[in-house]
């Protein structure tokens, strides 16, 4: 067994600590990795809060991370894809409720084990912090490619401008779509400004579809992403698209139940569904994102060497903060 320093979520109740930690023996199909940078994200708070105990089969104690950028280290000998010395990111969907991060050991340690088939290497100008935004950024991709796309015909609403709805705006702006994003909080408004996004509104203050209506000369929105999972932003959606319109929810909603105005499902011929991760088109994000030039860096508002884990871990939870790195 090899040992390694490593953040691990402990038990009873769940604690955050930076100590040695035993990886698993290196198997045909693994990979060595050495941690770069970590995304922190809501759902490693819920992992912490032993929120998700019930519906996966969490180890005791878990080792973090699940956005992540690294350098291979050593391989299995049945491994093909990758080389020691390659800049990788990977997937963290291993099979049906069997994640890396969660159900598996994940990448918050100076050195982890991964499977083989999760890995893609790095295109050559892209940093570590660049790295480490690559997971986020699938779940937006994998959005709009499920929702059937967007140009520069398209009105694009995206309700939620937390990382995943600033990364949906990179998509849609990179397709030549017309942006509008929806987000009560000054600072994130102020980032979807900064990525580019054409119109930035506050759907607490204002009626939000009036301005729409005004900037765009439409009557809604071509294509309505959800990524806030707020009970009041997914009502929105019904009514922010226009006719014929389509509605992807991407954010996560603990509610039972979301009181809105079902039937301008029917009145309006939406189309809606919803999707989660992004298995399978890590590939074509990459190229999307080496090919449209695209630097998501801003929405990084925190950053914290690992063995300060637990002050990054609150900060997780400050609303100031969008995104909250981990350097190794």
């Amino acid at each position: 067994m090899t040992s390694t320093r490593a953040v691990v979520f402990g038990s009873d109740p769940r604690t955050v600590d930076v100590r040695s930690f035993e990886l698993a023996p290196l198997g045909a199909t693994d990979v060595l990795v050495a941690a770069k940078v970590v995304g922190l994200c809501r759902s490693d708070n819920e992992l912490l809060e032993g929120h998700l105990d019930a519906q996966l089969d969490i180890p005791d104690p878990v080792v973090p991370g699940h956005e992540w950028s690294g350098e291979v280290v050593a391989v299995g000998e049945a491994v093909t894809n990758v080389r020691p010395g390659d800049r990788v990111v990977g997937e963290c969907v291993i099979a049906p409720n069997h994640w890396f991060g969660f159900t598996y050991q994940g990448a918050a340690s100076e050195e982890f084990v991964v499977p083989a088939n999760l890995l893609h290497r790095m295109p050559d100008a892209m940093t570590f912090e660049q790295g480490a935004l690559v997971e986020p950024f699938t779940i937006a991709y994998n959005a709009f490619k499920v929702s059937g796309g967007s140009d520069a015909a398209d009105v694009v609403v995206i309700v939620g401008g937390g990382m995943i709805g600033l990364c949906a705006l990179a998509v849609a702006k990179a397709n030549g779509s017309t942006t509008v994003v929806l987000e009560p909080s000054d600072l994130r408004r102020q980032l979807a400004t900064k990525l580019g996004a054409d119109l930035v509104l506050d759907p607490t203050s204002l009626d939000a579809l009036a301005e729409i209506r005004s900037a765009t000369g439409l009557d809604g929105a071509d294509l309505v992403i959800e990524a806030s999972g707020h009970p009041a932003g997914l009502a929105s959606t019904v009514t922010l698209a226009r006719f014929g319109g389509r509605i992807t929810n991407i954010g996560i909603c603990a509610d039972d139940s979301v009181a809105a105005p079902w039937g301008l499902v029917q009145a309006k011929d939406l189309t809606v569904r919803g999707t989660t991760g992004s298995a399978g088109i890590w590939p074509a994000a990459l190229r999307f994102l080496g090919r449209q030039d695209i630097d998501l860096t801003p929405v990084i508002t925190a950053r914290y060497h690992y063995e300060d884990a637990a002050a990054a871990m609150r900060a997780t939870d400050d609303p100031a903060n969008v995104k909250v790195h981990l350097t190794f």
